[in-house]
């Protein structure tokens, strides 16, 4: 399949397409696992893009938490796209760990960008992000309530 325009950068073993590369490359599945035990939730693979979708956003959060979950999804999934064209446009080496460390880090700053004020402990959202809501360091509540709208956090500083 190598070699292939229409295989998967990440894996290069199959054809790529919206399904293979958000959840069925084995490069991505060992990512969503990671992500995923980093919420403290189990990962299902799924058969197409939108089954994805619909687990993604069935997680059982509410509240603050599942602001954050959103935001941390959308980031994911940017990071996601984004990781795949440095791969096809600048022949950049692929690393999971890079993968999660830039989720984690879109995900805090487009979070930051929605809270004036201080963030409070940043180390609690690389190591378990709904602790980080116990101790009040998001505040995203308000925000929301104001009408905001997520869609323009995603494209803040280019991030």
């Amino acid at each position: 399949m190598e070699g292939n325009p229409s295989c998967c950068v990440l894996c290069k073993t199959k054809e790529e397409d919206s399904t293979h590369l958000f959840d069925g490359c084995s490069f991505v599945r060992i990512f969503w696992n990671q992500f995923c035990d980093w919420w403290g939730v189990n990962w299902v693979g799924v058969e197409s893009f939108d089954a994805l979708l619909k687990i993604l956003f069935s997680v059982n959060f509410s509240g603050h938490i599942c602001s954050l979950w959103l935001i941390a999804l959308a980031a994911t999934l940017w990071s996601i796209w984004l990781m795949r064209n440095e791969n096809i446009f600048y022949i950049k080496k692929l690393y999971v760990k890079e993968l999660l460390f830039n989720s984690k880090m879109r995900a805090l700053v487009w979070m930051k960008a929605l809270k004036s004020g201080s963030f409070g402990n940043a180390d609690d959202w690389w190591e378990r992000p709904i602790t980080c809501l116990n101790v009040g360091c998001l505040g995203l509540t308000h925000w929301l309530r104001r009408g905001g709208d997520l869609t323009f956090v995603c494209f803040l500083n280019g991030l």
